[in-house]
Order: C-alpha cells, then structure tokens, then sequence
C-alpha cells in the first residue's frame, strides 16, 4: 500500500440491504426501462450510492418455458428450490377469522391464487388454526388438496374486536384467534428471512379485526406514544380511546420479522365490496350491543370509518403497504386484484445499498423516488431493521486484524 492510499474496504453479504420497488404508472401499469441512475433512494432522508441494480421482468422468461401441467397433477418429486421457482410465495388462509359462510369464497380465491402463480413459484401454505399446512414445494396438487379442507371457523358475519386480557369482557378465544394470525405470519417470515434472495411474499386472505393500527408502525422499534386504535370497552364497560398494548406490540415484532426478510404482503379481504347499506348485515351475530344506534360495529356515533369493517379493511391496507405489497379489498374483483399481485411479483427492480453504521441496532426509514416523475407510484418495504453485530474479539497481531477485515460478519 502506497503512502496516502485509502485501506480496502472488504463488504460482506450482511450488509447489502435489498429493496424490491414496484412501479406503476396512473393507469397501474408497470414501468419499464428504467435504470439505476433514474431512481433516487434515501437512508433516514439521506441519499445514498445504489450499489446492486436489476429490473426482474419474469413475463419475458416465461414465453420460453414448456407447457405448464395442470395443477392437480401430483409429481412424483417436488422441490422447495427449483430452478424456475423465482418467487417464494406463503399463502396464509385465516380460518379463525373468517365466517364460515365464506368459506367457499376463500376456496375458489385460493385455487385461483395457486393456478395464476404456476410453477414459476415455489409455495407453502399456513392455516392460523394451525390444520392442513404445506411446507414450501412446487407441487400444485398438494396446496390445491390443502384447500380443499380449509373452512372458516368464525359463527358470525360480525368482525371480531381486539381486546386486553385483563379486560373482564374480552374473549379468550378470540384473543387467542387474534394471536395466531400474526404470530404465525411472524414465525413464516423469520424462515423466509434466512438468506434466500427469491422475490418473497405473503398472500394473506382475511377478513381481519376490528382495530385501527394508524401510526403503530411509525416508530420503528417502539410503539408510539399516541395511537388511535379506534378504542375498546375497558374492565369497567367504559368505552375508552386507549391503545391494546400487547396486541400491538404483536403487530410490530410480525412487521419487524417481515422487514428482516425483505417480505411484501399481499392482503385479499373474501368479504368483497361492503356497501355502506351493507354494515349493518355484517354486524350481526356475536356480540351484539343493546342497540343498532350506539354499536360500535356500525360506528355507533363515531364517524363512519370507526365501523368494524372499515377498520378491518383499512388494517389489511396498512400491514401490506408497509411492507412494499397491497391490499384487495372493498371490491368484488378479486380476480383483477390477483393479477395485479402476480404482475407486482413478476415485474420490479430490485436495488441495493451498503448502510452506513450497521454496528448500530434500529430501525431505519426508506424512502424511493424516480427523478422527475411525481406521477409514478412506487411500492417498497418502508425501512428495515438492523440487528447490530456483536463485539469481535480483539486481534492479537497484525495477522488477525487483517484476516478479521475481510471474514463475514454474522
């Protein structure tokens, strides 16, 4: 080395972050063409060098692919890393949350989902009652059998509240409900996370909670000081605007582990469009209060959007937004929105940068733009989370401290 060179610097694979961003234009088709030197991506506001860049165009690669089988054909040997899996797909059936007159709907959505990927996409499938999941194969047949067996598990239309534990009018088996879903959305998503650099997504079909989760993913780590949960009835009855603590804090580690991943989450709620006449059918069932007037599933004096519904669709579009995906919900079309989650998956670039400060644990916002086009609409994970590296030992020569530069960090 030269007097006054800089020392090399030796990257390890850790510290690359990867930020799949979608583009559309207003009319939601995809953009293509663009380059690296289009995109401009921020690090806490502060721009940053995008050092890895790649446009993913699978549409193109599938016109030289051979004939598809059908899906219910069972293969004699199936794979979890086939060569032309390039998406590693999760679809998450929530049958404690929804009613089991769907349960139909939820089937024909879920067929559907596993026809349109195809076997360009390796799957699993998780049920939240915790029955008839498939780990991670490209064999159809076996996901196609695993729906068939699913069936909505909730008695009633109406959404089911989020509540304390130390509330004395709170449901255990709902709470418990409420647990699962997101607890085994988190355990997915710590696998997904263990280095495997296929584009990972989440399919979740859900009829959700009643909870506004506005601004709980704002603080990165740490829950907010104020969030408007929408409220819930204390153990005195009292109708507070208080947030469930625990259930957010669930929430969080679930968007964390998903951040840690690089994971979108695509949400289809089964109940389809919900007309503003339609409220009050949904809100039948368990847990009617004395009258229509003052029920908090109509929004009882509230404005409109406290309505259970309303909060259960919007949490479905606050979750998957965060993490880079969205949310179909309110319509009747769900076969246009999951072809809008398969073009998201099939078109996207994929851009890299080397994070200052990545002994530091935290989370740490995101922000993409294209230069000089305020029209476009980008789709990204929001921030990701640094886990910190431990001390490394002291070197005790000149040998150690060189060969330590360049040795991975875990």
């Amino acid at each position: 080395q030269q007097p006054g060179q800089r020392p090399p610097v030796f990257r390890t694979a850790t510290e690359l972050v990867e930020i799949d961003v979608v583009v559309v234009d207003k009319a939601g088709q995809r953009v293509h063409g663009l380059t690296k030197d289009d995109f401009i991506l921020k690090d806490r506001k502060k721009p940053q060098a995008i050092e890895t860049f790649t446009e993913v165009q699978r549409e193109i690669e599938r016109t030289s692919e051979l004939p598809r089988l059908p899906p219910e054909t069972r293969v004699d040997v199936a794979s979890n890393t086939s060569a032309k899996a390039g998406r590693l797909v999760v679809m998450v059936l929530d049958d404690l949350h929804v009613w089991r007159g769907r349960t139909d709907t939820v089937k024909d959505i879920a067929r559907k989902v596993v026809n349109d990927l195809g076997p360009e996409s390796a799957m699993a499938l998780i049920q939240t009652g915790g029955e008839h999941g498939v780990e991670v194969t490209d064999d159809r047949s076996r996901l196609l059998t695993a729906i068939d067996r699913f069936h909505g598990r909730r008695p009633a239309r109406r959404p089911s509240e989020v509540c304390e534990p130390r509330q004395r009018d709170c449901d255990i088996q709902d709470l418990n409900a409420h647990r699962s879903l997101f607890r085994s959305m988190e355990d997915a998503a710590r696998i997904l996370g263990g280095g495997d650099k296929r584009r990972k997504a989440f399919i979740l079909i859900s009829e959700s909670l009643a909870k506004d989760i506005t601004g709980i993913f704002d603080g990165g780590e740490q829950i907010p000081d104020i969030v408007d949960s929408g409220g819930y009835y204390s153990g005195n009855n009292e109708y507070t605007n208080k947030a469930a603590p625990d259930f957010d804090y669930q929430l969080l580690n679930t968007m964390n582990a998903m951040r840690r991943g690089n994971v979108a989450t695509y949400a289809i709620d089964p109940r389809g469009e919900v007309t503003s006449q339609e409220l009050m059918q949904e809100c039948l069932g368990v847990g009617v209060g004395a009258g229509f007037g003052d029920d908090p599933c109509l929004g009882g004096s509230l404005p409109a959007w406290k309505a259970f519904v309303r909060q259960g669709q919007r949490g479905l579009a606050t979750f998957s937004e965060e993490t880079g995906g969205f949310a179909v919900v309110n319509t009747d079309d769900f076969t246009g929105g999951i072809s809008q989650i398969i073009g998201d998956l099939d078109n996207y670039y994929l851009l890299g940068f080397y994070p200052a400060e990545v002994q530091r644990k935290g989370y740490r916002t995101i922000d993409v733009e294209v230069k000089g086009r305020p029209d476009l609409t980008l789709r990204y994970r929001q921030g990701y989370q640094v886990d910190g590296a431990p001390a490394p030992p002291k070197p005790t020569d000149e040998l150690s401290r060189l060969v330590g530069g360049a040795l991975p960090k875990n």
